[in-house]
């Protein structure tokens, strides 16, 4: 039985809140461009020097799931999104939300690291 996916990190969550902002606010289905490119980025970043097998990967479920707890932190919508988020989507979201371009410079050195055009 698999164990828990990992907490997602400070970088995963900064492209998550990028990939939020840059899409309208919206909570992405699952079969997205957008959510599959950010799935394939951050398991790019986390697990290219380790085997598929050593640890779990993100899927865009999660995702959608961590879109869907962004938004939960959005005052600027009437959605409650899924209000499961942590301490840390509070410190990205108060961190960059209201700093755009900040956040694009932050993502896009992340993006960089992964070899993502």
């Amino acid at each position: 039985m698999p164990g828990r996916p990992p907490t997602w990190t400070r970088d995963e969550l900064i492209l998550a809140l990028d990939l939020y902002l840059s899409c309208g606010r919206k909570v992405l289905e699952t079969t997205s461009p957008e959510t599959i490119k950010l799935v394939v980025v951050i398991n790019r970043l986390r697990f290219d020097d380790q085997p598929a097998s050593v640890q779990p990967r993100r899927t865009p479920g999660s995702v959608k799931a961590k879109l869907a707890n962004l938004r939960a932190l959005d005052p600027s919508t009437e959605s409650t999104g899924w209000g499961n988020g942590s301490r840390l989507d509070l410190e990205v979201w108060n961190q960059f939300a209201d700093r755009p371009d900040a956040l694009a410079h932050a993502a896009s050195v992340i993006r960089a690291r992964s070899n993502d055009p």
